[in-house]
């Protein structure tokens, strides 16, 4: 049962995600108004002291997340500023998204960071090339938007192949742990199991004592 386990974690973590639902479990990728908005976007407004902007976070984390954005990400953060002026709701979301990618962004190494920050800024550049793409008719630019296609792809796909080497590094060393952690239950399991006894005993008991303590202070 354990190695199924294990091995199903293996596969989760490796398997692909298609594009779009890639740049979302990343921080939340653009849409095609989000990359309309953007070419709008103007710097974000001052905010009151003390203002909740987004649901979950201080104005602190908001501020040390657009700053992030602004200096790695500057396409995503003129998206972020647009959306907040066009659309508080999404851009709640989108914050939430892109401040759980920003969690895990600033824990890894700095190649990794780099890598994750390109794999996204790739991923707004396909963005932007599809759109363009809808609408152009004429031969020479569609071969142009082409070529600039496969070479953002290419980059994205090299930057991910980054971090998901570094995500399966992490994944070993968990089932490392896990596999020790099994191996010193399996031990001790006299030990242990005496040991979740006498809590379930304590934890049962406890409140009947403290029932008995008010009883005996009333009389």
């Amino acid at each position: 049962m354990t190695k199924r386990v294990i091995l199903l974690l293996t596969v989760i973590a490796l398997t692909p995600m298609p594009a779009a639902l890639s740049a979302g479990a990343e921080g939340g990728g653009p849409t095609d108004n989000d990359e309309q908005r953007a070419e709008q976007s103007d710097e974000p407004t001052a905010r009151p002291p003390g203002r909740r902007m987004a649901r979950g976070l201080t104005d602190e984390q908001e501020q040390e997340l657009l700053d992030v954005l602004r200096e790695h990400q500057p396409a995503h953060y003129e998206q972020l500023a647009q959306l907040r002026e066009a659309d508080p709701r999404r851009y709640r979301l989108a914050l939430m998204s892109a401040w759980r990618w920003y969690q895990r962004w600033k824990t890894m190494p700095e190649e990794v960071r780099e890598a994750s920050t390109a794999a996204r800024n790739a991923q707004i550049t396909i963005f932007r090339i599809m759109r363009e793409l809808r609408g152009v008719e004429d031969p020479q630019a569609h071969s142009r938007l082409v070529r600039e296609l496969r070479t953002a792809v290419r980059e994205q796909f090299a930057a991910e192949q980054i971090v998901r080497e570094y995500r399966l590094s992490e994944l070993e060393a968990e089932l490392e742990r896990l596999r020790e952690e099994l191996q010193h239950r399996q031990e001790n399991a006299s030990e242990l199991i005496e040991e979740q006894v006498d809590h379930h005993i304590e934890a049962a008991t406890r409140p009947a004592r403290r029932r008995r303590d008010r009883s005996e202070t009333d009389e």
